[in-house]
């Protein structure tokens, strides 16, 4: 029977034992649940050359071992796994051997979901690569954690999905051309100030969302970077954020922010702070800027928020404020543009190269590990600003006559 054990760090685990019998201790495998450890130890009562579990049989056993305890928040990376393995995997592979899956099953569910949205939205168009690849990541998570469970000896897939995945979609097309972009091109869309602007006014009733969506707009910094970001990390009287958890080294960098933003942080740090005392706890610099007061208490989380909520809350308003104008009838002209959440830093990109800043700057001002990668993304931003060259180059040296 699994037991529980504590480790002198603290950590909790549950340790599943096979083979136990005659004063034999077994093996000891660690786990996260209990679940976990039942699993384990109840999957050797059938003989490993007679187990041939189906890819719908490892789903099951992993949403039901990872399911969140509270699902109020439906934001969480394991809903987003039971929506893709429901729609896009299971109708194809659910009574497939695992251990005989291949990539061509893959390239079938692939080729199914190109052509099929399954909600009710854009139909005709189907998924995008960028959700491609969320299904294959949902098709390696049941695999790898199968392979923990030693369910099946390995994920034969694991490496060869991303070699299958088409890098464009007709869906990649439709969505650049709804933002009017070049379709032979690959241009980055920085949105305007206009569409910002009523983005971040839809969210006005809600201070938390307000504020960390303005701070993308106003510091460029990547949605990772203002999800970590502890109060610990900044400045106030200094006026710096400091970045300390980027997904590069040179991501770590101090950002300037004015009078503005310091208002916007001190009026986000009340409120955290008055949130923390009807919990009767105190607000702290450990504690993180935008704190999900609902996950204070959770060990793993400590108030993050899960890595999805922001974007998914972005998501479903955009697409409240895009159904809005179809009824309001609005003019063409009067229209907001469909706007990502990434698309804040592209955003204040644009913002740095219409003030006149250098390459450089922006570049050490948005993490980027060189130049070179702000020109790349960006280069056409700067062409844009480039219509009165001449006047500049001809002002200083006039023609003689």
């Amino acid at each position: 029977m699994a037991y529980k054990r504590v480790y002198k760090s603290g950590k909790t685990v549950w340790i599943g034992v096979i083979g136990r019998e005659n004063g034999n201790r077994g093996i000891q495998t660690a786990f996260n649940t209990k679940k976990e450890a039942l699993t384990y130890e109840q999957q050797t009562e059938i003989p490993k050359k007679e187990i041939n579990y189906t890819f719908g049989q490892l789903a099951q056993i992993f949403l039901n071992n990872t399911k969140p305890p509270d699902l109020s928040d439906k934001n969480t990376q394991w809903a987003n796994h039971k929506g893709r393995l429901k729609n896009h995997v299971l109708p194809m592979i659910e009574r497939k051997i695992a251990k005989n899956l291949t990539t061509q099953d893959v390239v079938n569910i692939h080729s199914r979901s190109i052509v099929n949205r399954f909600n009710n939205k854009n139909s005709n168009v189907g998924v995008s690569a960028e959700t491609l690849g969320k299904i294959n990541t949902s098709i390696n998570v049941v695999l790898d954690y199968a392979v923990n469970l030693q369910l099946i000896l390995k994920n034969q897939l694991k490496g060869k999905l991303a070699k299958i995945t088409p890098s464009e979609t007709d869906a990649d097309f439709y969505n650049k051309q709804q933002r009017g972009l070049d379709l032979k091109t690959d241009v980055i869309f920085a949105p305007s100030d206009k569409d910002v602007g009523k983005y971040l006014k839809s969210f006005k009733d809600n201070d938390t969302h307000y504020h960390y969506y303005y701070l993308l707009a106003t510091t460029g910094c990547r949605l990772s970077e203002i999800r970590t970001l502890k109060w610990q990390n900044i400045d106030l009287e200094k006026k710096t954020i400091n970045v300390i958890h980027s997904k590069t080294r040179s991501g770590y960098r101090s950002i300037t922010i004015n009078d503005i933003q310091v208002r916007v942080l001190e009026k986000q740090r009340e409120n955290m702070r008055l949130g923390f005392l009807d919990q009767n706890k105190m607000l702290s610099d450990q504690d993180y800027v935008f704190c999900n007061l609902k996950t204070i208490d959770n060990p793993e989380l400590k108030g993050l928020y899960y890595k999805s909520s922001m974007t998914n809350t972005w998501v479903r308003n955009r697409t409240k404020l895009l159904l809005q104008q179809q009824i309001d009838q609005v003019e063409d002209d009067k229209k907001i543009s469909p706007v990502r959440l990434h698309d804040l830093r592209h955003y204040h990109a644009s913002v740095l190269i219409r003030s006149g800043m250098s390459v450089v700057q922006i570049s050490t001002r948005l993490g980027h590990k060189s130049p070179k990668i702000t020109l790349d993304k960006y280069g056409h931003l700067f062409a844009d600003d480039q219509d009165n060259s001449s006047d500049i180059a001809t002002e200083k040296l006039p023609l003689l006559d």
